[in-house]
């Protein structure tokens, strides 16, 4: 026996022989006769990996006999496995091999797949299928060795198990044995070949999946035929081509006329044995002029036209290259961003509805409904699940059988960390947003999941479905004589609907249905609205839909709003760094106290005017983060020459760069505008009691606080070179800055800020950014106005252009009655000096 050498062989013969009580002879029969049916290597490697499929097949009564009785399978090898094999290490190393030996796919085809068997899909429906085709090979084993029906390339033996294993592998998500078109019957005792063959009408013809189904059912049909050979035809005429029609093939001739052209035979020449043609009874023409009025020549170094090309090098350079699908990506004016007319959509809802009666038709009904609702792509539908168990949470839709409700769940993507000293300041929020689903589409998954089982959103694949919708809307558009509808206009809907309205922010839509309308994470990470604000506006923006579409009652169609427990709910999502409003009145009262706590005396000491200076400064800079939501750096606010208090702006600079990216004018609010007034009269006062002190120090506050007077003299260029020293540098003295006991100055950073707070009150620097843009997006400002108060204008937009429509004194007229009412709410107000 060519197992006899073998020390796991021995092995394993010994266990069987003890633990059943049986001779060595029988044992070595058994595991001879097995292993010579799976055609196993001599050496055994990998064998364990084998006898692991038979322990998980003893689980099942009826598997494990079928099993047995195709593989000479004895009950005592099967009680043998039970047991550990005492091995040295390197014939472990040998039993327990996880990867696939050389020449296993050609030589050991069934071997190889059962090696392979904890890599395919799992279930019993998995089990039958590979009983089955285990069953098949063995009983046509001969069939497949059979020399006449061998391909070139590989055998049949191979070419079936590699088929099997590729189509049931765990990675390949476009394949489920489940979804296997059995009927009623069970994997057990259904046809097979019927199965496979509507299988394989479901799949496109390029697919993969399908040309391993299709080996599948010559494989249990047993209809193998003799390949064809594919040769190559030789090419004996130089001027024949690769392939040939019917009609005269031309091509043009460098350095000669325009009109001349070469004449390329349709077929290759009949030339007999003694290498003669025996068509060729005249001279053969070789070119062709078409006309004689030709006035120039064509040169030879002209290139030939665009369809005349054969290099193969050209074609696959023409093949790869993007720069044109890049330009009108990146350039607005070459895409297409026309919206839907209300006829169409109208047409839509009518379409959906006809589909939503027919059951057949429910996965295409889910698919418009959804890419329309959710402004979603097909592909990133199919990866949306639908669960019943709301405590295991994953993107997609949850549905309630017994309230008959349903939720859209998508996680919100957040990687700040919060430090533990800030945490209990700050507002909670949930890491999954919930959406509440309109009842049409509850009521429809309901209805096609009868049983409370995750499913996927859709049944079919998206590429079998997205064939099939453009078909179906093509007709939809030609029966009713209307403007075609296109799955990309259905998809982009609500994002050109929300661009051109400019209504409701995009980062709503970013939350709900994590739809990344922005392409930046800044745009989503500074905002945090409570479920009331976000449903409101999602109702909202619902409402403007149906009246668009001249059907005020559509809006319950496509959106439900009205679900008590989330109106109701307090939880917010989106932002972790924005402030209670407890927290915010009670760092309002501190720095207040603080202010009174330090007031001078009579006398005025020089510690006392540091210590009110330096309160004084704190108060104004926090006054400043929560009114114009400046980033959180050094000398936000470099010089006080650009204020613009008649108007209602303020020139700020925070991370800038040499492009003055970040240099932008902001609306500054009535409460903010008195206390830079105040605090410049404050500086004033401030040099006049230090002047004697640190004169430097009260040359460059008068510098600061005067300098608009010589702004007004200097020219363009002038004044770019100053502006481009004294923006966002840590470096440079701005206005706001505070002195220690040694009268050495600093500028106030985010540190400091929030280092002069007490441990109650602790919270990031940076929170009156979150703050703003939090209350603005609440109250319902304009996208584009909340953009430009924040800096966050994206790539191509420039609102303070020279070219820009947005007019900044109409813009902060409308920003700064809402900021003043909130911080008035809040208990800001302007501070004098006690210096004065």
């Amino acid at each position: 026996m060519m197992y006899s050498d073998s020390k796991i062989y021995k092995a394993l013969v010994k266990v069987t022989a003890q633990e059943n009580r049986i001779s060595k002879e029988k044992a070595e029969q058994s595991w001879s006769n097995f292993l010579t049916c799976i055609n196993a290597p001599s050496d055994l490697a990998g064998l364990y990996l084998v006898n692991d499929l038979l322990r998980d097949f003893s689980g099942f009564s009826g598997l494990i006999e079928r099993l047995s009785k195709a593989l000479n399978v004895t009950p005592a090898m099967l009680d043998a496995l039970k047991f550990s094999v005492d091995l040295a290490k390197c014939d472990e190393r040998t039993y327990t091999r996880i990867q696939v030996g050389k020449g296993w796919l050609s030589k050991r085809a069934l071997y190889s797949l059962l090696f392979s068997y904890r890599s395919l899909q799992d279930g019993n429906t998995s089990r039958w299928f590979l009983l089955r085709f285990v069953e098949q090979f063995i009983a046509t084993q001969n069939l497949l060795k059979d020399p006449a029906f061998q391909p070139v390339t590989k055998s049949r033996e191979e070419e079936v198990c590699r088929a099997f294993r590729l189509l049931c592998i765990r990675d390949n998500r476009d394949f489920n044995v489940d979804t296997l078109p059995i009927g009623n019957m069970t994997m057990e005792d259904c046809d097979l070949t019927v199965a496979l063959e509507s299988m394989a009408k479901l799949l496109m013809p390029g697919d993969s999946n399908r040309q391993y189904v299709m080996t599948l059912l010559h494989f249990f049909n047993g209809d193998w035929k003799t390949p064809i050979p594919r040769a190559t035809p030789v090419r004996r005429d130089p001027r024949s081509g690769r392939r040939y029609g019917r009609k005269i093939r031309q091509e043009p001739l460098p350095g000669e006329l325009s009109d001349l052209h070469s004449i390329q035979p349709f077929k290759a020449p009949n030339i007999d044995v003694e290498g003669i043609n025996g068509e060729d009874f005249f001279i053969a023409q070789q070119h062709v002029i078409f006309n004689s009025n030709s006035d120039f020549e064509r040169k030879t170094t002209n290139l030939y036209a665009v369809n005349a090309v054969r290099d193969k090098t050209l074609k696959r350079a023409r093949q790869v290259d993007i720069s044109a699908r890049v330009r009108k990506s990146q350039n607005t004016s070459m895409t297409n961003l026309s919206l839907m007319s209300p006829t169409s959509l109208n047409s839509l809802v009518v379409l959906i509805i006809k589909l939503a009666k027919r059951s057949k038709d429910v996965d295409y009904v889910i698919s418009l409904f959804c890419s329309f609702t959710l402004g979603k792509s097909l592909n990133d539908l199919a990866d949306l699940s639908v669960f019943f168990n709301d405590k295991k949470l994953e993107q997609g839709i949850y549905l309630n059988r017994k309230k008959r409700q349903g939720y859209w769940y998508f996680k919100i993507e957040n990687n700040t960390q919060i430090r533990r000293d800030t945490k209990d300041n700050l507002n909670e929020v949930q890491e999954w947003a919930k959406t509440p689903c309109p009842s049409f589409l509850v009521n429809l998954l309901l209805k096609r999941n009868e049983v409370n089982k995750k499913t996927k959103l859709f049944q079919m694949s998206s590429s079998e479905l997205i064939k099939n919708l453009k078909g179906k809307l093509k007709r939809h558009s030609e029966r009713h004589f209307q403007q075609s509808l296109s799955l990309t206009q259905i998809q982009s809907f609500t994002m050109r609907y929300v661009e051109s309205k400019d209504q409701i922010d995009p980062v709503i839509f970013d939350f709900s249905y994590n739809n990344h309308y922005y392409s930046c994470r800044v745009s989503r990470s500074y905002v945090c609205i409570s479920n009331q604000t976000r449903l409101r506006q999602l109702d909202g923006f619902w409402h403007d839909i149906s009246l668009y579409t001249g059907q005020p009652t559509l809006k319950h169609f496509f959106f439900d709003g009205a679900v008590p427990d989330l109106v109701e709910s307090s939880a917010a999502v989106g932002s972790k760094y924005c402030i209670t409003d407890q927290v915010h009145q009670g760092l309002t009262k501190h720095l207040v106290e603080q202010l009174s706590r330090h007031k001078l005396s009579v006398t005025k000491p020089l510690s006392e005017v540091i210590a009110y200076h330096n309160h004084f400064a704190f108060y104004t800079t926090w006054l400043l983060a929560f009114s114009v939501g400046y980033r959180a750096v050094i000398n936000p606010l470099p010089t006080l020459a650009l204020h613009f208090s008649d108007l209602g702006l303020l020139t700020i600079s925070d991370k800038d760069d040499s492009d003055y990216t970040h240099t932008r004018v902001v609306a500054c609010p009535f409460v903010l505008n008195k206390q830079l007034e105040y605090y410049r009269q404050h500086l004033l006062r401030l040099s006049e009691l230090l002047r004697t002190l640190v004169p430097g120090l009260c040359h460059s506050v008068d510098e600061i606080v005067r300098y608009e007077q010589k702004l007004l003299s200097l020219s363009p260029l002038d004044s770019a070179n100053w502006f481009r020293m004294v923006r966002n540098d840590k470096r440079r003295l701005g206005p706001l800055f505070w002195l220690d006991d040694n009268l050495n100055v600093k500028p106030i950073s985010p540190s400091l800020m929030v280092g002069n707070l007490p441990a109650k009150l602790k919270i990031p620097a940076n929170v009156g950014r979150h703050w703003l843009k939090s209350m603005l997006l609440s109250e319902g400002v304009s996208p584009e106005l909340i953009n430009w108060q924040m800096g966050h204008w994206q790539s191509g937009q420039s609102p303070l252009g020279n070219y820009s429509c947005l007019n900044p004194k109409e813009a902060s007229n409308e920003l700064n009655i809402l900021i003043e009412k909130h911080l008035s709410d809040i208990g800001w107000t302007p501070c004098t000096s006690a210096l004065l």
